[in-house]
């Protein structure tokens, strides 16, 4: 089968989990035996090259992801187009020339597909600047439909799959987003190695944070509630993997909660070992507060939370999204109220001390592999091409 996914930033290695998403379900999908071309941006002008048996086509812009020299690389056999990331893409030009052919469309819908004014309007009183310089409204699904014709529609969760039927679509298929799960059990191995690379005892609790400045991702959320529990745990210390460097308001957090020295910096931009850290660490804190919009992140469910379970680190959450059905369903996950700041300490101050049963590999391999959910793709591309 001849397959092009399409996606605005698909750049490996680690960046962002949406990109990640794209180039993983790529490679998959390649070491099956399919032909598989990635469509995306680039730096300037059209290049075309090979990684893993995927062949890169980059334009210059989300105009020039259409350009002759994409589609004469890609030729005219394709089979199913994939467009990861569907709801927010920007290369509407691909979309019509596409629709105007016989190609079979997917489209993975990876957050909510509503534009949530209330979210808005609470970021502008919370952090003006950011609410205007932040893109936070996402065009609704009938909008998307119109434009893209796609031929089925996947959600990355049961929360967004919901809301897509929700909308008068005859059905949404749910598959949860990938990661490599044995590249993230392994790293448990690494757990004392990198404790003692950053100077943590086995004594002291490490707390995790993957995320960034902007208020929705609950940076300053994690941070109080660190504070809170480091009046039980006096040596807890945590580790933040974040942009660097911090903005003036986390800066001045961190003084006021008297944190200097118990925190650990890793830039996202620079090619770190996530696994080990995320093995390393006694508990992953997903700190998103957005209730309005229902998620916090750039896929639902987060990507790190799904990462932090296979490393072996229980997670504690906000209930955002799909975070509380995961919680009953696939264990592992303490799930608080939104912006209960206090009971999200006090449930981690108890897994620190009762600790809690995490699922099986088995488990997350099957509810979460890429391989796994490669096939499952495969089998909706075969269904809509009706073979």
């Amino acid at each position: 089968m001849k397959i092009a996914i399409v996606g605005e930033n698909i750049n490996p290695p680690w960046v962002e989990g949406v990109r990640n998403l794209a180039y993983g379900l790529a490679g998959k999908l390649a070491e099956s035996g399919n032909e598989v071309h990635i469509i995306t941006k680039g730096e300037a002008g059209y290049q075309e090259n090979v990684i893993d048996r995927v062949t890169f086509h980059r334009g210059g812009t989300p105009i020039a992801m259409a350009g002759p020299e994409v589609l004469r690389g890609l030729g005219r056999d394709v089979d199913v187009v994939h467009f990861q990331h569907f709801h927010v893409h920007k290369s509407f030009f691909l979309w019509s020339l596409l629709s105007k052919s016989d190609v079979k469309k997917v489209g993975y819908v990876c957050v909510p597909p509503y534009l949530q004014l209330q979210s808005w309007v609470t970021q502008l009183v919370k952090r003006p600047r950011e609410a205007f310089t932040k893109v936070q409204c996402i065009s609704h699904p009938r909008l998307i439909e119109r434009m893209g014709h796609v031929d089925r529609t996947v959600a990355t969760s049961n929360y967004i799959g919901h809301m897509l039927n929700g909308t008068g679509k005859s059905h949404a298929d749910v598959i949860y987003p990938f990661i490599d799960v044995a590249k993230f059990a392994e790293a448990r191995k690494k757990r004392d190695a990198t404790r003692l690379s950053i100077g943590i005892s086995d004594n002291d609790p490490l707390l995790m944070y993957v995320g960034n400045h902007r208020w929705i991702r609950g940076e300053d959320q994690f941070l109080i509630a660190l504070a809170k529990v480091r009046r039980r745990f006096p040596n807890a210390g945590a580790v933040l993997v974040t942009p660097l460097p911090l903005t003036r308001h986390i800066s001045r957090l961190i003084e006021h909660l008297s944190l200097n020295g118990s925190l650990f910096f890793v830039s996202r931009d620079t090619p770190t070992d996530i696994p080990a850290l995320y093995a390393a660490s006694d508990a992953y804190i997903f700190s998103g507060v957005s209730a309005e919009a229902g998620f916090a992140a750039s896929v639902d469910p987060p990507l790190s939370v799904i990462e932090s379970l296979s490393a072996g680190t229980p997670v504690i959450s906000y209930a955002v999204g799909e975070m509380g059905h995961l919680a009953a369903q696939i264990g592992g996950i303490k799930a608080v109220p939104v912006g209960n700041n206090d009971l999200l300490a006090k449930s981690i101050v108890k897994t620190l001390e009762d600790g809690t049963t995490l699922p099986a590999t088995d488990v997350l391999r099957k509810n979460f592999d890429a391989a796994v959910q490669a096939e499952r793709f495969l089998e909706i591309y075969r269904q809509i091409l009706g073979s």
